[in-house]
């Protein structure tokens, strides 16, 4: 295997792991163009590591004019000159890796895909967004999609083993920073206290969707797309330790993705397109595990209700929940906000939401621009009466 690659987010978590993998198996990949947003130091260091790079995207045009004279070898472009869009379609690559965080990432998987390319997705918000435009691309013909989500690739390595057999699927969730919070407690939760992860090192927004557990939320929602799971034959777990990641339940026993918390694992999974050897556990008993997968406490995680929810409600319904939620989210890390406010300005927007069948584009970006104005009143409304 030998892929051309560009990565949308370079500068993030995925991104600088995704550098890692590519660089350590320099014959198996040619990245030849990257974007950052407003973290551009890190472009002198990429630029080291892959001379090959031919195209660079920075958000701000003042960035791009001062690189563009620094790096004059290689195509800078700015929001001025493009969009992410069509910054995919000025990169002659095989692979996009999208490790973009928010709505920002749906338009560009569209386009890599329309374009047939291979996508590697650890971008959440294409799926839960814009998942039916996804996979009616997928039905025509264009494009493959990849995913990076280590609770994905857990299942889709199951799925490779036995798939035929498959009774009950199930992801695992850490129960984020705040799952040893007495739930009286949770209240009085501060930004540090739920930026506090015990397991993983990630990006503010995710770590902040992990202790709501909205993350679990969008990734049941991405494995409906991705292999088809219903809400009804499917679990989550609470693993403390983020060792066990996903698995399949059997009549005879559970097939068990096991192994360290650790996002190279998976990403390296993604970019060689599950070429590559990898192990799975099957156990006849939960017992060996020492009750390690432990139940879920719906009355301290209130919004995982929002995954049935969106799976009965297929549509625009996942657009507009993202959308209040990301507004949710950056409130409370703007300090505007509580933390517990979170769950009430989702639940406020979505209780007058009204779904739109089969959307277009079009209709998901409606539905998103449309709940995020209401987000933002609602934001301000719940502000005022801390």
């Amino acid at each position: 295997i030998m892929r051309t690659v560009c990565l949308l987010g370079a500068s993030g978590s995925i991104g600088g792991q995704s550098i890692e993998i590519m660089h350590k198996y320099r014959d198996n990949f040619r990245l030849l163009s990257f974007s950052v947003g407003k973290r551009t130091r890190c472009i002198r260091s990429i630029l080291l590591k892959f001379p090959e790079v031919e195209n660079v995207y920075v958000s701000k045009n003042a960035k791009k004019k001062y690189y563009q004279e620094k790096y004059p070898n290689v195509h800078f472009y700015s929001e001025k000159d493009t969009d992410l869009s069509g910054f995919i379609n000025k990169s002659n690559v095989e692979m996009v890796i999208n490790a973009l965080v928010g709505r920002v990432g749906l338009k560009p998987t569209i386009t890599a895909l329309e374009n047939n390319k291979i996508v590697a997705l650890a971008n959440k918000e294409s799926l839960v967004m814009g998942g039916e435009v996804v996979n009616s691309l997928l039905s025509q013909g264009k494009g493959k999609l990849v995913p990076i989500d280590s609770e994905h690739v857990g299942l889709a390595k199951c799925l490779n083993i036995d798939k035929e057999n498959a009774k009950t699927f199930f992801i695992t969730a850490s129960g984020g920073s705040l799952r040893d919070f007495p739930k009286e407690k949770i209240k009085e939760a501060t930004i540090q206290d739920v930026l506090n992860h015990p397991n993983w090192v990630m990006g503010k927004k995710i770590t902040v969707d992990s202790a709501t557990m909205m993350n679990k939320v969008f990734e049941i929602i991405e494995a409906y797309y991705l292999f088809g799971i219903k809400g009804d034959n499917f679990k989550v777990f609470i693993n403390r330790t983020s060792q066990i990641h996903a698995g399949i339940i059997y009549e005879d026993g559970y097939r068990i993705d096991y192994c360290k918390p650790d996002m190279r694992v998976p990403i390296k999974w993604a970019l060689f397109e599950g070429n590559i050897d990898y192990k799975t556990v099957f156990v006849k008993s939960l017992d060996v595990l020492n009750e390690q997968l432990l139940d879920l406490d719906f009355e301290k995680y209130p919004l995982l209700k929002y995954a049935g929810n969106t799976l009965k409600n297929v549509g625009t319904y996942g657009a507009a929940l993202n959308a209040c939620n990301e507004i949710a989210v950056n409130s409370f890390l703007k300090g505007d906000i509580k933390y517990y406010q979170i769950a009430e300005v989702i639940d406020n927007c979505m209780n007058s939401f009204k779904n739109k069948k089969n959307p277009s584009l079009e209709d998901i970006f409606k539905a998103d621009k449309k709940m995020v104005k209401k987000a933002k009143l609602e934001c301000l409304r719940l502000g005022g009466k801390r």
